[in-house]
């Protein structure tokens, strides 16, 4: 499914694709989430703290793009995971449904130590809980909302490929956003069971993850599609198919959709020379754009 527009009616099963990705309801949640990240990384020290605030501007974002340079990815990917280019599409798509829906209670399956669940806190008054494998986070999710006066939310150290036991505790929704394809192939059906045994009847289940366009990279394959839409068909009810063929505005890391940035184009043949630059273009490393793409996923549980 790769709706021309957005009624969100669920269940909801398809391809991440520009189309959507441009629509006026998603591009103004992309405004909101891009405020909310800022504000997150006011808290944080340092000068990469201060970059956020520039790329904010339009002339600055005209200039010199979203696109985060090979040389410093792993420097942002904390400070900007929404310029990321699955994030464009799938934040904002969680922060339209969240809007929509209006849970009172939110579970960020595989939270990390991003800014989602502060926007859902602060935007959208959410009494959202996360929840990721790492015995780390708690504390620096911790850390990031008292520097911004907030209480911090539940944060809970749980594998997804395990039975989560919350002590009984459930949600009006939980968010789950490109995590299984970093999960065992054998164990990701599973880890969907144990996400939707911690939703409340009546809740919703977002789930969005990356499909290995040609099986060389992290993610389900292609071949794994029918499987998994039967499955969640027997765990979620009815589901819409797939298209036989993948739409033509497919978003991917090739094409991701970023503004035109005048000022990266030939910057470095300008300050490096021609020879330097694509003697560093053969550095970076293989492959350069992933062949990926995103498929999104979203029910309510039965009352």
């Amino acid at each position: 499914m790769t709706p021309a527009h957005l009624p969100l009616e669920l269940p909801l099963f398809g391809w991440a694709t520009h189309t959507t990705m441009q629509l006026p309801q998603l591009r103004g949640q992309f405004a909101a989430l891009e405020r909310a990240q800022d504000r997150f990384n006011q808290g944080r020290n340092g000068f990469l703290s201060q970059a956020p605030a520039r790329r904010r501007q339009r002339w600055y974002r005209w200039l010199f793009g979203e696109r985060i340079p090979f040389e410093i990815q792993a420097t942002f990917w904390s400070l900007h995971p929404l310029y990321e280019w699955s994030r464009r599409f799938e934040y904002p798509l969680v922060a339209e449904l969240m809007s929509r829906v209006a849970p009172t209670s939110v579970l960020d399956a595989g939270a990390g130590v991003g800014f989602l669940p502060f926007f859902l806190a602060s935007e959208l008054s959410v009494d959202v809980s996360c929840l990721d494998v790492d015995p780390a986070f708690p504390n620096h999710m911790q850390r990031c909302f008292e520097s911004l006066q907030m209480r911090s939310p539940d944060y809970y150290v749980r594998d997804l490929t395990q039975p989560l036991n919350l002590s009984g505790r459930t949600f009006d929704a939980v968010v789950c956003i490109s995590v299984l394809e970093h999960l065992p192939s054998e164990k990701r059906l599973k880890s969907i069971e144990h996400l939707w045994e911690v939703l409340r009847p009546g809740g919703i289940l977002l789930l969005t993850f990356d499909v290995a366009l040609t099986g060389e990279t992290e993610g389900f394959e292609l071949r794994e599609l029918p499987g998994l839409l039967s499955h969640l068909t027997r765990i979620l009810g009815r589901m819409p198919e797939l298209p036989a063929e993948l739409p033509p505005d497919l978003l991917t890391p090739q094409r991701p959709g970023y503004r035109f940035a005048p000022a990266r184009i030939g910057t470095r043949l300008l300050r490096r020379g021609p020879l330097t630059a694509y003697f560093d273009w053969r550095r970076l490393p293989l492959p350069r754009f992933k062949p990926l793409a995103c498929l999104f996923c979203a029910a309510r549980k039965p009352k």
